[in-house]
């Protein structure tokens, strides 16, 4: 089955403009299709590159349609991995769960736009074993909002950099470590 709804495995550039658009999939539909833990959820999945996410009119977003409550099974709706940066220049993300980031080389730049999760965490991470210098997760503008009482706004008990220069974190724990 399909677990995800865009995947990148190649190492490029890659930019997506969603130029007033939307992208949407309800997640529940690729979790746990086999019973496998690898089937994260995600709308994008991203093992290699750089990608960019941008909306050069306004108004375009990524969204999770699911209806199903939170559960073990759900990951990132943004997911990247083994040395993938991600940056997001300006979207709203509108989720169940926001983006998760792992493996030595990975990093997610947050310059503007919105995150809005419910039930998880906005940009999250875990490892102790990073080592490459810049591995992490790098705010620097827009707004991270996380709805749930027991959630925080960035997840990252990491041994990577945590670089917070701007922007506006809300949630029950503004940031755990």
């Amino acid at each position: 089955g399909t677990t995800k709804a865009i995947e990148l495995s190649k190492d490029i550039k890659v930019t997506l403009d969603l130029n007033g658009h939307t992208i949407s999939a309800d997640t529940s539909t690729y979790r746990n299709l086999r019973n496998d833990p690898k089937d994260y959820g995600s709308i994008i999945y991203a093992t290699s590159g750089d990608i960019t996410i941008k909306d050069g009119v306004g108004g375009g977003k990524i969204w999770d349609t699911s209806a199903a409550e939170y559960s073990k099974h759900n990951d990132g709706v943004i997911r990247v991995e083994k040395g993938t940066h991600l940056t997001i220049e300006k979207a709203i993300i509108e989720v169940k769960e926001g983006i998760t980031t792992y493996d030595d080389g990975t990093r997610v730049t947050f310059k503007d736009g919105e995150i809005k999760v419910e039930y998880g965490f906005g940009i999250g991470t875990n490892g102790s074993s990073i080592t490459e210098p810049g591995s992490g997760i790098y705010v620097e503008g827009g707004t991270i909002t996380v709805a749930s009482a027991d959630s925080a706004a960035i997840y990252h008990p990491s041994s990577g950099t945590l670089n917070i220069s701007g922007g506006t974190l809300s949630a029950a724990d503004g940031i755990q470590v």
